[in-house]
């Protein structure tokens, strides 16, 4: 399922699957095991099997707005990529221009704000200052087309 090979000088992947209207993917289903205790199985099961197995067609995703992930609320798909410092936020290749909102303490793990945001190439290297809003811990941004991550900074 990758998307990003760092050994390929940052080559990006396009995801194999069912495209939806609204350029999301079905891929297939993961199949988590376990109790309140710890997980004690994951299984991955593509979504021809999925389909097979029961007789089912794919779920469709809603193309009417922004879906709320808990940590992140967008109208797009991103990889986070958290450490000391901040976060890189790698949007899906092939997107469009997508809202994102993003909830910095809780991604983080710990009190932070963001306090800059930028873009970066595939090699990590800073670009240009990206506009962005906080309110009620919440970071908001607008994730253009063309643009291979982001990154941000906090405090």
């Amino acid at each position: 399922m990758g998307l990003y090979d760092p050994t390929s000088h940052g080559k990006r992947y396009r995801l194999a699957g069912e495209e939806e209207t609204d350029r999301r993917y079905r891929i297939g289903k993961l199949m988590i095991e376990g109790t309140m205790a710890g997980v004690t199985n994951v299984t991955s099961i593509r979504i021809t099997q999925a389909i097979s197995a029961n007789g089912l067609e794919p779920m469709q995703v809603s193309p009417r707005g922004p879906i709320d992930f808990g940590l992140a609320h967008t109208t797009g798909s991103a990889r986070i990529v958290r450490d000391a410092t901040g976060m890189t936020v790698t949007p899906l290749p092939d997107g469009d221009d997508c809202e994102l909102e993003l909830r910095v303490s809780e991604i983080l793990g710990r009190d932070a704000t963001a306090r800059s945001l930028f873009v970066v190439d595939a090699a990590g290297i800073k670009g240009e200052s990206v506009p962005f809003t906080t309110a009620s811990g919440r970071l908001r941004f607008t994730a253009r087309k063309g643009h291979f991550a982001y990154r941000v900074e906090c405090q």
